[in-house]
Parts: C-alpha cells; structure tokens; sequence
C-alpha cells in the first residue's frame, strides 16, 4: 500500500509527550480538575490503574497548559524536570535536574549531586535555593512518572528520596512543584514512608476514565487533524471493541496506529477496512505488533531480555523491570551489540514497544513501554509466568539451603530436584541478583548439588529393599486370591436376598398407583370449583373497570378546562414578552428587525444586491477552496438572525438543552446540522446557503473582516477559552452580531472544495450533493487565521462539538 501522504496522528502504547498536546484529545475537564488541585497543593499524586493515561494526561495534558499559564497563582515561566524512580531514584533525580536546568543546579556530576541529595531531607531545598529559578522568577516542574517504582527500589535510598519530596513540598519559599504518577493499586503501599499516605490523602487525583463521548472525540480528534475521514459505524465499532477493558486507551491508540498505517493516500477509515483486518482489532494489534518484529530475532535472546524485563510482585501484578544494557547481557549471556540490535527493532518511534534512554552514558536503560504489552502479547504472558516460577523456585532453593545449613531442614528430593534442575539451566550469577543478593546464588547451587547426592545414595538403597519386598509381594498375592474366591461365593448369597427384596418393592409400588388415581380424581372436583370462582372474580373485575372509565373521564374534563385557562394566560404573557424585546431595538424601521414569535429571536432584513464571493483582496490567509473569486448577486430579500440561536430559544422550541457551556444567553452549541436544519423548520425559517451567509456577513465590506478582530469576535486569544452571550461584540453594518468568532455556524450547503470554479453568478445554492456541509465564521478556540468572512470549514453533519452552532434565515409569512 501506498502510505498516506500525512504522519500518523495515532502514537501506539507509549504516553503522550507535551509536543504532542494537538493530538491529545477528550481530556479537556480532567486537564481543568488536575490544575486546580495542584494549585491548591505543591505535591499532588494523579493515580489511576495501568493503561488509564495518568502520564499522558500529565505530559500532553497540563504541562501545555502551565505553559499557557493556566495555574492560577503561579507565573508563566517553567522549566521542567521528568523522571522515573527506577533501582537509584536519587540519581535519576540528579540526572532529571540537571536537564531541565543545567545551569541552576550547582556544579557536579549527577553522580556528585545524587551523593549531596542524599545527605539529608533538606538537600533538595539546597539545591533549588543555589538555582537561578527565583531570580528569573521562574518555576520547576518535577514529575516523578511510574512513581510505584520507589516501592522496589532499595529501602534506604527509597526513603530519603521520599523525604526530599515531603520536605520541599512543604517548603513554600521554593518555586518547585511535584507530581507524581502511580498506579491506584499501590496506595497501600503509602505507609511505608514516613508522611507520604497523609500527603497522598490531602492531594490525590484519580484519573477518571473517558465517557464514549470522549472516547470518540479521541478517535476523531486527530483524524481530523490528518484529514482523514472516518465511519460513525467504525467509531462504534471501535468503542464496542474497547469496552471496559483496563487497557481500553493504549490499545485503541495502538490499533488506530496500526489501522492508519495501512491506509492507501486519500482512502477514508471504514468499517470495511477494519473488518479485512482483524488482526489489527483492539485488544489483538499488540500481539500482532510484537510477533511481526520477533519473527527476525532469535529465540532465546528474545525470550532472555523479555523475562529481565518484567516481574510478579508479591501481589501478583505484573510489572515493567527497567535494566541497563550491560545488565541485559550478563543475565543472557549475549554481546552488546546483539542485545542493542533486538531493542532496537522493538524501540523505533512508529514501534515503540520498548524505550532505551540515557544512551549517552554507554550503558542505556532498557524498559517496556507499557504494562499493556504484557497483557496483549500472548508469548510474553507465557514468559512472564515462566520467569515468575522460576524466581520462586529459586527463592524457595535458597530459603532451604539457609534452613538445612542451620539445622532447621533437610535436603530435598524429586519432584522438586528434577524440576528445579531442569529452571536451573537457565540461571547465573547476574539473573539471581535480579531476587537475592550474593552470595544466595552460590548456595542454591550447592544445597542442589548435595540434594542430588543425596537422592543418589537413596536410590540404590530403595533398589535393594524393593528386590526384598518382591518376594514377600508374592507370597500375599496368593493369600490374596484365596481370599478373593471366599468373598465372591459370599456375594452370590446377597444378590439372592436383593430379589426377594425387588419383588417386595415392586408390590408395594402397585399401591402407590392406586393412591395416585383417587388422588387424581380429588383434583379434578377441586379445578371444577376454582373455575367457578374465577368466573364470579371475572364479573366483579367488570364491574370495577367500568366504575373507573367514568371517573377518569371526569378527571380528564376537569384537566381539559384547567390546560384552556394556563393556555390562555400563557399566549398574553408571550404577546406581552414581544411587545417589551419590540421596545428595546435599537431605533430602525419595521421593515429592517423582526421578532419571531416562535422562537422569540430578533431578525434583520438582509436586502437584494451584489458582492464579490471567495478570498478578499489582499488576504494573505486565503486557502485554495476560496478561490476563485466571483461575482454573485443575491435577487431576493431575505431575513436573518440578528445574532446566533441562544441556548434559551433552542430550549423554548425543542426543550433540550444540549450545550457544553451553560447560559441562556451564549449560542447554543453541541448540535449537529440535521437538528440545526429541524429548528430553523420548526419556526418557519431555513439554514442559510453558503452565498447567502457571506453575502450578509459583509455587509457591502470587500475586506477579509468587517471591523478589527477583537472589536467584532471572540477566538483563541480573547475568549478565555469558551463561549460568550449573544451581541457582546460591535455588530456590522447590516445590525448583525457575531458573525465571526463565537462558535462556527452550520450553512445548508453541502461542501465541495472545487465548487468556486462552476458556481453560478445568481442566487448560487451550492453543489447538488455531497457528505459535508460547510461552516462559516469561526469559533471561540480558534486563531485568527479560521476569523474571516471567505472561510470554508467542511464539517460531517452527524458532528457535534461545542464548537458549532447556527443562525436561520428565510422569509416571514
């Protein structure tokens, strides 16, 4: 297949980097909750099970956001320190600091600063007061990613790196703030350091998992981006096949990866697509994945470096093992190069199955990407168990060789030596210290040894007394067997005594029959009686029935004249409602500004004439489909919405109240272009063609807006990032308001990219078909570039985003 002619807007099982925040869709509100809570706490835990985008919603989510500086009370300058904990947190540590502020933290290696950091709980205010942060007025971001590594990590070392974090933390007077990521299953793990629980208490955040709605907006997100249309049918296809599985997230990242991959240039993502492909379903692309890269790799390497870098905790979770190269090597017994080879074909940036960093120090740190890959690739399931009970048979080993050496046990014997020998081909010094220091490898192999020896000299001795205990076998064998004929002349005796008992049985069951048909004619007489009785119920039921038709027509009258005086009284409160909004135009003639009954919304009277349609003079901005320009001229009169359709008249004419920011004044939005078209038929009116739109929004104007932008719109940069009531911004010449910025509004024309080029000159109503329809005028999050009168935007009409919203147009009857 021909790749398509965009990058993959999809990025597999790894989390999101902040580069990537334009990609990182449905996790607005959550990005919102985590800001305020890391504004109220200098140390917040964002916890979640594995696979619920605790990284990504850090990474792609708020570090953006500081940056824009959405953390009320801090400034906008941050640097930014990201690391895992790993077997020595105090040397990532060092290492993550001196990153982000090479020049702040004070001279040394990291090798040199981990050793300072680790003298006492104070170190890190230390540090961070010798920095240039506070004189720059700048702050520091730490993340501490995978933080349920420290759990691992050894004991010493682990707590005064917990210390530093608790001590700065409370430290007001430094301008660090920390976030740490863990999974929600280790918070019992909390006590085990002093303060971190109550710390953890105070400022928690569970990542909550994604609603369908934002599942979709994930999915469609980036698709759009790309410009690669989708399938509804396929986005719920997609959504079904995620389901509620913990890994819901990486794997319909990866899958839509995989899927996007194997797109032809132009060719859209489709249900049918997808179902020639089961292979790249969610919850299978992984397997797939990870087999195609493995079937190029040796056996053994792979299963060797795999099994290091995974484990079983006590609890029994499943875990990524993160190791440096030259670790890797020792425990397979390969050669550098061979090992760097194997990670690199599973580390390439569109595979991503594995991460290999610190490369410049000559010995990389090797990990797993996600904890998904463990659970998804059904040959890794396989060796993580494998590795599982081989440490616990070596455990198991050198927890006896200590017993037996003291007194306390004896040496072992089959079944447990045979298998433990065959385990044991597979170990050395550098896999046992992966669960036991040394000398504990070197033990088990003696106590194994001796166990042997053992087993040997107790063979031969079992083969000398079995030879024994043949003979006397025989002998009770043929006592055996004349006991065995006594006892069959004795069974012959009882099944005579078990016949004279069947036929005692089988009179007694004749009996039993003739009981059965009395009883059967009993119950006969007793249904004729209950018949009786139902059919007297019956008659009563009638009666009852009939009683209640009579009362409630009665109380359906006394409803009927209720509703005529309400319906009365409602017509004059709206007559009066008109006669006030009549009162407070602004002062203009009858003919220009009508108010629609039905909806109780203003509209101005656009009248006939001609401009200039497409790209305007000297706007640089201008895409292909705004061009050519042409001349169009409008022949009828037509009125228009003085300003976009309010939540409050939306609500008044369907009852619904679908929009995302709430207020009665602000558009109303989160409607898609058949619920737009709907309303604008229910009060007698229509969507405006696509001419019809710019032609008012001009208002006789020839340029690409019809005022300064932020005199006549509301975008990215002056909308604080939502909408806003209705006629808030100068109107055009024409009396009409908002038409740029706010939110975008749907047009009935369908789109057509090349459509300038044969449109007609007179009245145009745009292509014949198609299966977009076009936007016009912008929207609140948008740049400036989208503000302008000549933008097209071509949306699906199923689409629904608090983006989009409508006016109406059409003629008063």
């Amino acid at each position: 297949m021909t790749p398509p002619p965009v990058a993959n807007p999809f990025i597999g099982i790894r989390s999101f980097e902040p580069a990537e925040s334009h990609l990182f869709h449905g996790r607005k509100p959550h990005v919102q909750q985590l800001l305020r809570v890391l504004a109220a706490h200098r140390l917040v835990t964002v916890t979640g099970t594995s696979g619920s985008g605790k990284s990504s919603l850090v990474k792609a989510g708020l570090l953006p956001a500081l940056h824009r500086g959405y953390l009320r009370g801090a400034t906008t300058r941050w640097r930014t320190a990201v690391m895992r904990p790993g077997p020595a947190p105090l040397l990532r540590l060092a290492e993550a600091l001196g990153e982000a502020q090479p020049e702040a933290v004070s001279a040394g290696s990291p090798a040199v600063v981990a050793e300072r950091l680790g003298a006492h709980s104070a170190a890190l205010i230390d540090e961070l007061q010798q920095s240039t942060l506070a004189a720059n007025r700048e702050n520091l971001l730490l993340v501490v990613d995978q933080f349920e590594e420290i759990f691992a990590a050894p004991a010493d070392e682990a707590a005064a790196f917990v210390a530093l974090l608790l001590r700065a933390a409370a430290d007001l007077a430094v301008p660090l703030y920390t976030v740490l990521t863990m999974r929600s299953e280790f918070l019992g793990e909390s006590p085990r350091f002093a303060g971190l629980a109550q710390v953890m208490s105070d400022a928690q955040y569970l990542v909550p998992r994604l609603t369908r709605e934002q599942l979709t907006e994930a999915i469609r997100g980036p698709l759009d981006m790309a410009g690669v249309a989708v399938d509804d049918a396929l986005v719920q296809q997609l959504l079904n096949d995620a389901g509620n599985d913990p890994d819901q997230l990486p794997a319909l990242q990866h899958a839509l990866q995989r899927l996007f991959g194997g797109l032809a240039a132009g060719q859209p993502l489709s249900l049918g697509f997808y179902k020639k492909h089961p292979e790249l379903a969610v919850g299978r692309s992984v397997h797939t994945h990870a087999e195609e890269l493995a079937r190029a790799l040796e056996p053994g390497l792979l299963a060797g470096v795999f099994r290091a870098l995974t484990r079983r905790d006590e609890g029994g979770r499943e875990l990524r093992r993160p190791a440096r190269r030259s670790h890797l090597c020792a425990v397979t017994g390969a050669t550098a190069a061979e090992v760097d080879a194997m990670v690199a074909c599973f580390a390439g940036r569109d595979d991503a199955l594995l991460t290999c960093t610190d490369q410049r120090s000559g010995d990389p740190w090797v990990d797993i990407t996600h904890e998904t890959l463990i659970r998804q690739w059904d040959r890794l399931k396989g060796w993580v168990a494998d590795e599982a009970a081989s440490a616990g048979w070596f455990r198991r080993l050198v927890q006896s060789a200590r017993l037996q050496r003291r007194g306390e046990a004896g040496l072992w014997r089959d079944p447990d030596v045979a298998t433990v020998t065959q385990l044991a081909g597979g170990w050395n010094e550098a896999w046992a210290e992966q669960y036991l220091p040394a000398p504990a490898f070197a033990e088990a192999r003696e106590f194994l040894a001796a166990s042997r020896r053992q087993m040997e000299a107790e063979a031969e001795q079992q083969r000398r007394q079995a030879e024994e205990l043949e003979a006397g076998r025989q002998r009770e064998l043929a006592a055996a067997n004349e006991l065995a004929a006594t006892r069959e002349r004795e069974l012959a005796t009882a099944n005579d005594l078990a016949a004279a008992r069947q036929r005692e049985l089988a009179a007694a069951n004749e009996l039993a029959a003739t009981r059965e048909r009395e009883l059967a004619t009993a119950n006969d007489l007793a249904a004729a009686r209950e018949q009786q009785l139902s059919t007297a119920n019956e008659l009563a039921s009638n009666l009852a029935r009939q009683r209640r038709r009579l009362i409630g027509f009665l109380a359906a009258l006394l409803a009927l004249t209720a509703w005529l005086v309400s319906f009365a009284f409602r017509w004059r409160q709206e007559e009066q409602d008109v006669a006030k909004l009549l009162a407070q135009l602004h002062p203009t003639d009858s003919k220009a500004a009508r108010v629609n009954p039905k909806d109780v919304q203003l509209y101005v009277y656009i009248p006939p004439g001609e401009f200039t349609m497409g790209c305007s003079a000297g706007d640089s901005d201008c895409l292909s489909h705004e061009n050519p320009t042409h001349p169009v001229r409008i022949t009828q009169g037509f009125w228009l919405g003085q300003t976009e359709v309010t939540q409050a008249a939306y609500h008044k004419v369907t009852g619904q109240a679908p929009s995302f920011f709430e207020g009665d004044q602000r558009p109303v939005e989160n409607v898609d272009w058949y619920q737009a078209a709907s309303y604008c038929q229910a009060v007698g009116m229509r969507l405006p063609t696509e001419a019809e739109w710019e032609y008012a929004a001009r208002a006789g104007s020839p340029g690409a807006r019809y005022g300064a932008l932020d005199d006549v719109a509301w975008y990215d940069k002056n909308s604080g990032r939502e909408t806003k009531p209705v006629g808030g911004k100068k109107p055009n010449d024409w009396g009409l308001y908002d038409m740029l910025g706010n939110v975008w509004e749907w047009t009935a024309d369908p789109y057509d990219g090349n459509s300038y080029h044969s449109s007609l000159s007179t009245d145009p109503a745009g292509p014949a078909s198609g299966d977009r329809r076009v936007l016009r005028g912008g929207s609140w999050i948008v740049d400036p570039a989208f503000v302008r009168v000549s933008y097209r935007l071509r949306g699906v009409p199923t689409y629904r985003g608090y983006t989009g919203g409508f006016r109406c147009a059409g003629e008063f009857r």
